[in-house]
């Protein structure tokens, strides 16, 4: 049964449903987030971060937006760091244990 609120999350493989709580994991300068299927160990990665897109996601948290040009950098910045974690989690994916 489901709780008000809570997602339910199944596993492709195994249909399984999976713990809501994300896991983190670092591997050289790439960090990510992501959930892992307890019983077929299928990992579903949330994002993947490089120092780069980090401080980039600071920068964004922390943008003043009161102008509509400034609105509109910051619509321009998350697109960017959205297609960047894309990007990494292409190049580098995350491999079960």
């Amino acid at each position: 049964m489901r709780k008000k609120g809570k997602p339910v999350i199944e596993c492709n493989k195994c249909r399984r449903i999976l713990s809501a709580k994300p896991k983190w994991k670092k591997s050289g300068d790439i960090e990510y987030y992501y959930l892992e299927c307890v019983h077929c160990k299928a990992i579903y990665v949330i994002s993947a971060t490089d120092t780069a897109l980090r401080q980039s996601i600071k920068h964004f948290k922390e943008m003043n937006i009161s102008t509509e040009k400034e609105s509109q950098e910051a619509k321009e910045l998350l697109k960017a760091n959205i297609e960047r974690s894309r990007e990494i989690k292409e190049q580098y994916p995350l491999k079960s244990n």
